[in-house]
């Protein structure tokens, strides 16, 4: 059962989201031409990158989802 407060909190958060989604689209570009220029090398390092990229994919992937 959802009561006005959490409607109004939904309605909020999608805004948010929208707002956001853009700049999460940015970060991963930006962090990916840093990534491939940068760390040809260092494998490690790469991965932590990638870990994070991922991350960052999935919330714009949560971001579309819920702006409709």
């Amino acid at each position: 059962m959802t009561t006005n407060k959490d409607k109004k909190r939904v309605k909020g958060s999608k805004s948010f989201l929208k707002k956001d989604l853009t700049s999460y689209q940015q970060l991963v570009k930006n962090s990916t031409r840093k990534i491939k220029n940068a760390l040809k090398n260092d494998k490690n390092a790469l991965k932590m990158n990638l870990r994070f990229i991922y991350i960052i994919e999935r919330k714009i992937s949560i971001c579309k989802i819920f702006s409709f």
